[in-house]
């Protein structure tokens, strides 16, 4: 207790100077440079300020540019932005023009705003299609269980795997290890940094639930209307008040529900009990309210740390409801990913907070 902060002991080594903590955080994504039909996918990196105020943060000014390419992979980009981060990190002396005299700025990391495939890239996670197919916890296929979250994963433990990846003398030995730990050893920089990487992407709204378990529903429950059906939810859509709600649906659900993208199932989310009642079984009706419930939390623009437990209880509700409805989806990774929402939560604040519509 008698050693002085290590901050304290870096202000001292710059001539105690004042602190200043910048908190970061690194958004990435992939993005269509095109001109015409064809997909011309630019990798790109970019990072914000976490200390601004929500309703800022999302304004297109405060989103600041690092580097792009459509040659480079994405994870090669890394390394030289690693070194900066590291840097930054450490501190760096600036002049403060409002206190007129050097000062210390301090920008560590704290999370990645990035979809789930990129998610697992920086993790150096093998991604959904393996056995432990959670880049958070090591539940895998064997225990799907929708409702069951294992040991977290830790960046320390991914470096360990993948020394004993790459130190493996034959490659069935190698696949036998990827497929133990669900790790890649494919170079990424990202784990020098003092992060926690499995435990600092948190769980987005958009890609997993908007475009995960309401796509599933939507297209399960569309698919099986007849066409009378489906031209009565036309009809229901255009006869509910809207006044209240947010958004609309881009197109004629009865024909264009598979071309749905993010903001459809965010409107259809706030709809949906209304709309298909009449068309679905207890189980169904179960798995919606449940689902429901999940989307009033994730788009709450608060959150109270002392009703945690009600969050995870809302979540899993929810992944009750699915085995109850469909054995094939505990499998689903976006599925299971809801259950670590409230833990995102915990730690970085309301989701709307750590959203990638920007």
């Amino acid at each position: 207790m008698s050693s002085p902060h290590p901050l304290k002991t870096r202000s001292i080594m710059c001539g105690s100077l004042p602190v200043f903590m910048v908190p970061l955080i690194i958004f990435s994504d992939d993005t269509s440079g095109n001109r015409s039909k064809v997909w011309n996918k630019f990798d790109s990196w970019c990072f914000l300020l976490a200390g601004l105020r929500q309703k800022d943060n999302a304004q297109f000014c405060n989103i600041h540019f690092i580097c792009t390419s459509n040659q480079v992979p994405v994870m090669e980009m890394a390394h030289p932005l690693v070194d900066q981060l590291l840097e930054l990190e450490r501190g760096i002396v600036v002049f403060d023009a409002q206190l007129n005299t050097n000062a210390l700025i301090l920008a560590p990391v704290i999370c990645f705003l990035c979809d789930n495939p990129r998610a697992a890239e920086i993790c150096s996670h093998l991604g959904s299609g393996t056995l432990r197919f959670c880049r958070i916890c090591r539940v895998d296929h064997t225990n799907s269980l929708t409702g069951i979250c294992e040991e977290r994963k830790r960046s320390s433990s991914t470096i360990q795997e993948v020394q004993l990846i790459r130190s493996a003398h034959t490659q069935a030995e190698r696949k036998r290890l990827r497929t133990l730990y669900g790790t890649s050893e494919k170079e990424n920089h990202l784990l020098q940094l003092p992060v926690d990487l499995h435990q600092s992407t948190p769980i987005e709204s958009l890609h997993t639930l908007g475009l995960g378990p309401y796509k599933y529903l939507l297209r399960e429950k569309m698919e099986q209307l007849s066409e009378k059906q489906r031209k009565e939810v036309v009809a229901r859509i255009a006869a509910l008040p809207s006044s209240g709600l947010t958004g609309g649906i881009s197109s004629d659900i009865s024909r264009h529900y598979k071309s749905f993208v993010g903001r459809d199932f965010k409107f259809l989310a706030q709809i949906a009990m209304f709309i298909f009642s009449p068309y679905l079984s207890e189980a169904e009706i179960e798995v919606w309210l449940a689902l429901s419930m999940v989307f009033k939390m994730v788009y709450c623009d608060e959150f109270e740390p002392q009703k945690i437990e009600l969050y995870r209880d809302v979540c899993h509700r929810f992944a009750r409801a699915i085995d109850c409805y469909s054995v094939t989806w505990r499998k689903k990774l976006k599925i299971h990913l809801i259950l670590h929402l409230p833990d995102s939560m915990l730690r970085f604040g309301p989701a709307s907070s750590f959203n990638t519509e920007r």
